[in-house]
């Protein structure tokens, strides 16, 4: 019986150690790959992690603008839209999922609108006609249940709002509706309940009177979005000067943005903490070049950004540490003040 035992245990050591590399050799194949595919044999490149979105209007292949997409260290690549002579395709902003991104474009008459793709870009729906400048995708759902894209757009009156819609075109809200006061470069709290951007207050003669970050909290009232200022950083609270582009921490309470601050005379990014805006963060500390449209990674260590001016290694999309330490890397190079709006897919 022990002899029987032995040679069964024999035979089936033997079966483990002939399929063990083959699990290897699956387990090999599939990294770095996209959706788990297996191992090509060499032959096809490893599928792209759609990781950044941005908008190209350096008229690559004749287009005026063009949204592009690429892996978070600039490979693979690729051209998702592009609009030809004057038509746009620009501010991309990610879906949390990734299934989607939104933009900015035409309509079929050539005025702006709104617009859903998929995110390979073969298919693209108008979901709202009219301004819709810097929409983001809000990264759960807003307080009335539903999912929203936060855009800015002038009114009749004149001054630049905050405006929210659903992806399907549904719901169209003005949310902040200020007279004296304009607000830009929205962008969503982690939990979907705030929203953040860049305010200019003006006098009844026009005059520029205080600037900075508002938050405004997002609740409904009788059913309806409705926002209210929940927080406000001026300029002078922060110590910079002229702060946009502005993109809020995927999982924090801090904001990355554009500005001119300290001993610096061009655009810096920089990283302001909600509940100490009294002493930000300079991530870039440059000189002679203007550095513009952060963008968290998923794990808010690094920051993705656009860099002008300067040599032509200067120029391009860059990636550094969100703390500011070390050197930054060049993951798109190139293009000269052609590149605007990365968005680092969550």
């Amino acid at each position: 019986m022990r002899g029987r035992f032995s040679l069964w245990m024999w035979i089936l050591a033997l079966l483990v150690a002939l399929m063990a590399p083959s699990a290897l050799a699956a387990k090999g194949g599939n990294k770095g790959g996209n959706d788990g595919g297996g191992d090509s044999g060499g032959e096809d490149p490893p599928a792209a992690n759609p990781a950044l979105l941005w908008t190209d209007t350096a008229g690559r292949s004749g287009s005026t603008w063009e949204v592009r997409v690429a892996d978070a260290d600039g490979l693979n690549a690729s051209t998702l839209l592009a609009a030809t002579g004057d038509g746009l395709a620009a501010d991309p902003s990610w879906s949390p999922n990734g299934s989607y991104f939104v933009y900015r474009g035409d309509d079929a008459y050539g005025d702006p609108a709104l617009h859903v793709a998929s995110a390979d870009g073969a298919s693209t729906t108008q979901i709202h006609a009219g301004q819709a400048y810097d929409p983001k995708w809000s990264p759960a759902t807003t307080a009335d249940g539903t999912a929203r894209i936060v855009f800015a757009a002038s009114t009749s009156a004149g001054p630049w709002d905050l405006f929210a819609v659903t992806p399907s075109g549904t719901g169209l809200v003005n949310l902040t509706s200020t007279p004296n006061r304009h607000e830009t470069y929205p962008t969503w709290s982690p939990d979907g309940l705030s929203v953040a951007a860049r305010y200019a207050d003006y006098d009844a003669g026009g005059t520029l009177t205080q600037r900075g970050i508002v938050v405004y909290a997002i609740t409904t009232v009788s059913g309806v979005l409705t926002a209210t200022v929940d927080l406000e950083i001026t300029d002078a609270t922060s110590e910079l000067t002229d702060i946009a582009f502005l993109d809020w921490s995927r999982t924090g309470d801090k904001i990355a943005c554009s500005a001119v601050g300290g001993t610096y005379a061009d655009r810096d990014i920089w990283v302001i903490d909600l509940f100490a805006p009294g002493s930000p963060t300079n991530v870039t500390a440059s000189s002679g070049v203007l550095e513009k449209w952060p963008t968290w990674s998923p794990d808010d260590t690094e920051i993705a950004y656009t860099r002008y001016g300067g040599n032509k290694k200067d120029k391009g999309i860059f990636v550094m540490a969100a703390s500011g330490s070390g050197s930054a890397t060049a993951v798109i190079k190139g293009g000269g003040e052609h590149y605007r709006r990365p968005d680092w897919l969550r």
